[in-house]
């Protein structure tokens, strides 16, 4: 039956679907949306997360560092606490699940805090910076101890192994007289002099003469090595002797703190601090690896770049997507865009004509897709703002008057982190601020905000993705699982302190814009309504605690404990008989406690999705009680979402909790007003 209203009703537009629209004085907009995003004009869950690998997997370890995953090599890497994981495995889009999974450790790191980066190269090998050093995973290499053999009268500088062996050139080695004696060998100008045991000595040159053996030279330095400038034998070894090499994981020495690191046209690239090439050592370098070869870091002008528009730090160093030969060097002022013209001196050349004004706040937050870089940045004139490029000169700034002011107030924008994924056909910058304890998602295909956050309201714990069999992974600096990541999730799966799985409710909450006549006349809210999906979510499974046994009149039973016998009574004192007399014994512990009788399950009660709406009658700043409405259950989808006599007021804010363990779509509604 329908029903009309009076000619003095005026009607308002409900925003239920909106962004998170900030103002510098909260009068000019409270309007928030918390893990919620916008599709084809529809109120969207943003990702939730269920765990893929628990921390069991991973040695129990505390915190998520890093994630990578190699194309070339078809895995994933990560980093818990110090330890480096190789990950495998086949994950099923029906179940969404890991149906096998194989994880290895790999190596360990100096440090267990901190972000780490990742790069990869074409041999491949795989480059970790922890910001104290570099690391290098090459599977290719052998491990152990070689025996070798010399002969200087027919090869002055072959180190011979009879079975086939993989070296890298600049992969440091040392050997082993195991009772014999090592061979003489003359370096440059050098007298010639024994090997020494314990001593790092560098591939020059290898090669696999017959296939199943190998000859290697040696240099004293790294830099010889990788000029292939080797040592000569003048007296052969004697006995049993052999190479150690240290395999496929490796620490790389570098006379320079490695950063930010990136791969193009075929050098590891790496922003440098306390750079040794120059004295005093350089703040505002940044270094090229051997081609291909994570290895060997020369310490010449052809391998050292500087920041040369402005006096600045280095911060990052990052390739520029679909634009093949150019990169960006990012200070915290300046940011330069540089390309590999092939030079012999130095391959790449700084663009002269432009640079962007606005350097990086913290290298985690530079993040790369498509045809897009973005970065939290700043200069020495400007706080912290969200910038982008396309490539072009000019840059593009997410900003508005009041996302402004909220990044200035910002106690700590260095602790930071970025990351960057398309989803449902929207590109999401997605930036966590860990000491301030906040979230934001920018959504820079329409270029909106939203607020993310996890179970409790504080910042969202995903701290970087990577996609992997069609799918987003993540880990996090607050547990030390590997985590799925997706839109087809609509809780947060975690584990606890006793690495029990647990599931929470996502916080899914919108305040609409301010309702307000230009008249600024008080008006009666007579109803508030919106579209939303029903009949689709699952029920919620509550909790309500123990379930009490009592008597017809409402008394608990409980036991009263004696010294030999624990006697069963009614709460109000009474003792629990039979027909014939007899007290009733239960069958626990002697005590001194009185203790209640329960069932032996809890009282789970099947909740249905529900909506909480609270209003604010003063413009945002305090909020009503909340008036819940019930949705239907699975299967009943017709319904109509509708609040009637919801107050007065002349500046009115309508905030909705949305309580469901399924998706929560939502369009936009009417306030009716008299």
């Amino acid at each position: 039956m329908g029903f009309s209203r009076g000619t003095n009703f005026k009607q308002l537009p409900l925003n239920i679907v909106g962004s998170s629209v900030f103002g510098i004085y909260s009068k000019q907009s409270t309007e928030r949306t918390y893990n919620m995003t916008i599709s084809d004009n529809w109120l969207v869950p943003y990702p939730g997360y269920k765990v893929g690998l628990p921390n069991t997997i991973f040695e129990n370890e505390e915190r998520g560092r890093g994630l990578y995953q190699s194309v070339r090599l078809d895995r994933m890497f990560a980093v818990f606490d110090k330890n480096v994981y190789r990950i495998e495995l086949n994950y099923n889009h029906e179940t969404r699940e890991i149906q096998t999974h194989q994880v290895v450790k790999i190596g360990e790191l100096d440090t267990d805090q901190g972000i780490v980066y990742f790069a990869e190269n074409n041999k491949p090998q795989i480059l970790i910076s922890d910001n104290t050093k570099l690391y290098l995973y090459d599977e290719t290499l052998s491990a152990g101890n070689f025996n070798f053999t010399t002969n200087f009268s027919s090869n002055n500088k072959a180190f011979n192994f009879s079975t086939k062996l993989n070296f890298a050139i600049g992969e440091p080695i040392e050997f082993h007289a195991n009772g014999g004696t090592l061979p003489t060998v003359a370096f440059g100008s050098s007298p010639p002099a024994t090997l020494s045991e314990g001593i790092k000595y560098y591939v020059a040159n290898f090669s696999n003469p017959t296939g199943n053996t190998t000859t290697i030279e040696i240099a004293n330095t790294r830099a010889d090595a990788a000029n292939g400038v080797s040592g000569v034998i003048s007296v052969d070894a004697v006995g049993t002797v052999s190479v150690e090499s240290f395999g496929f994981f490796q620490e790389i020495y570098t006379d320079f703190t490695p950063g930010f690191i990136t791969f193009h046209d075929t050098y590891f690239i790496a922003a440098a601090k306390d750079d040794l090439f120059y004295d005093p050592p350089g703040q505002n370098t940044w270094r090229l690896s051997g081609q291909n070869n994570g290895f060997v870091w020369p310490s010449d002008a052809q391998h050292v770049g500087l920041l040369e528009s402005k006096s600045d730090i280095i911060q990052a160093v990052t390739r520029f997507p679909s634009r093949g030969n150019m990169i960006l060097v990012m200070g915290k002022a300046v940011t330069e865009f540089w390309f590999d013209t092939g030079n012999q001196l130095f391959p790449y050349q700084r663009q002269n004509q432009s640079s962007i004004d606005y350097g990086c706040v913290s290298p985690a937050t530079v993040a790369v897709l498509d045809d897009i870089v973005v970065w939290l940045g700043q200069n020495e004139k400007s706080g912290p703002i969200v910038m982008y490029t396309t490539g072009g000169p000019e840059s593009k700034k997410i900003t508005t008057d009041g996302i402004d002011f909220q990044l200035s107030e910002i106690n700590n924008p260095e602790d930071s982190q970025g990351f960057i994924f398309r989803k449902n056909g929207h590109l999401f910058y997605h930036l966590n601020f860990y000491t301030d304890n906040f979230s934001y998602v920018f959504d820079l295909t329409r270029n909106r905000i939203f607020n993310a956050t996890d179970e409790r309201l504080n910042y969202y714990i995903m701290g970087h993705v990577v996609w992997y069999q069609n799918q987003y992974f993540s880990v996090s600096r607050n547990r030390a699982n590997l985590y799925i990541f997706d839109t087809v999730f609509n809780t947060y799966e975690d584990t606890n302190d006793e690495n029990e799985l647990i599931t929470n409710e996502v916080p899914r909450i919108r305040y609409t814009a301010n309702a307000r006549l230009p008249s600024q006349d008080y008006f009666i809210v007579n109803d508030v309504s919106f579209t939303i999906e029903t009949g689709e979510s699952d029920y919620i499974y509550q909790n309500h605690g123990p379930i009490f046994l009592t008597t017809e009149d409402g008394d608990k039973l409980l036991t009263e404990q004696y010294i030999l016998e624990p006697f069963l009574l009614f709460e109000n004192g009474n003792f629990w008989n039979t027909e014939d007399g007899n007290l009733v014994i239960g069958d626990v512990e002697v005590s001194t406690d009185p203790a209640f009788l329960i069932s032996q399950q809890d009282n789970i009660v099947p909740v249905t999705p529900r909506v909480d709406l609270s209003v604010s009658y003063d413009g945002g700043s305090t909020f009503s009680s909340n008036f819940p409405y019930d949705l239907n259950p699975v299967g009943k989808r017709k319904n109509k979402l509708i609040w009637w006599n919801c107050g007065m007021g002349n500046d009115v804010v309508f905030q909705f909790n949305f309580w469901n363990v399924g998706a929560v779509v939502a369009e936009n509604g009417v306030v009716n007003l008299r």
